[in-house]
């Protein structure tokens, strides 16, 4: 298991989020190095796609964390159809990959009220969810979802987002909060 470490503050912000319906034979296009985390949750189907040198065939409820600095592509075509949700998201503060995962706890200089409280938030880069779970999980990602590509209709719609900026970021935070190891 591969986990990606923020240190914080600053912590990641949202960008946009969107939804993708694929059909038999679909796959996921080749992006590389594209400045920006991208994270993928499979509704129903199957996703299959390789960030740089690891493979993965997602299913139902699991999810990927793809590196911003890294290529990403589907090494394979989906051979059912299949709904994904997809959101992408930056961070302007400090982050490294690790295999293993070690709770860090706040580390504080001094208790001086006015400096900055600085901690790390632990994502894992591959997660499984239960079902319970990711009903909660899609219902808020849902309410995030500005842009559709749907491969049936062929066109993708893009729509205003229904929530502020700083509402956006609270939705963004809760999902992170399912996908955060503790």
């Amino acid at each position: 298991m591969e986990y990606v470490n923020f240190s914080t503050p600053p912590y990641p912000h949202f960008i946009v989020a969107g939804s993708a319906l694929y059909r038999p034979g679909d796959t996921h296009g080749r992006r590389s190095n594209i400045g920006i985390f991208d994270l993928i949750f499979i509704e129903y189907g199957e996703l299959y796609i390789t960030d740089g040198d690891t493979s993965y065939h997602l299913r139902e409820n699991e999810l990927i964390i793809l590196k911003p600095d890294s290529t990403h592509y589907g090494h394979k075509k989906v051979t059912e159809k299949t709904k994904f949700d997809w959101l992408h998201f930056r961070s302007a503060g400090e982050y490294h990959y690790s295999e293993e995962f070690h709770l860090v706890k706040e580390k504080r200089q001094s208790l001086n009220i006015y400096m900055d409280r600085k901690s790390t938030l632990t994502l894992p880069l591959y997660k499984k969810m239960a079902s319970l779970e990711s009903n909660e999980f899609t219902s808020i990602f849902s309410k995030l979802i500005s842009t559709n590509i749907d491969k049936y209709q062929q066109k993708e719609i893009q729509d205003q987002a229904l929530f502020s900026p700083l509402e956006c970021q609270e939705l963004f935070f809760r999902l992170l909060s399912f996908v955060q190891v503790f």
